[in-house]
């Protein structure tokens, strides 16, 4: 995600909405979002980016639900289980598929939906 006063107005419109934008940030770091949005049209400093950086990933976890959550967890274990499987098999291709995040959803659903034995 790039660092600009819109994505960052946004986050803060999102959390302010599900009310966790007083609960998962300090004061300071409300400070810092909030000035950044104000002052800075995008960020270019490495410094604030990477203070800004960990700030928006809290955030975007914290407003992830927990439905999508354990789905993407789920999805992540299997397909590093299934890539292992495939490149023990000699398919070298497969260790692409542990970082896939769109596979790693797909497998999460697939086996929240499929009927327990």
């Amino acid at each position: 995600m790039k660092l600009t006063r819109a994505a960052l107005a946004d986050l803060r419109a999102r959390s302010l909405r599900k009310r966790i934008w007083f609960r998962e940030l300090t004061s300071i770091e409300r400070s810092l979002v909030s000035l950044t949005i104000r002052v800075v049209d995008e960020v270019k400093s490495s410094r604030l980016g990477g203070l800004l950086g960990a700030i928006v990933r809290r955030l975007e976890e914290a407003l992830e639900s927990k439905f999508l959550r354990r789905t993407r967890e789920k999805g992540a274990e299997l397909a590093v289980r299934f890539a292992q499987i495939a490149y023990s098999w000699g398919y070298v291709k497969a260790l692409s598929w542990a970082r896939d995040r769109a596979y790693a959803l797909y497998l999460g659903v697939s086996s929240m939906n499929a009927p327990s034995l």
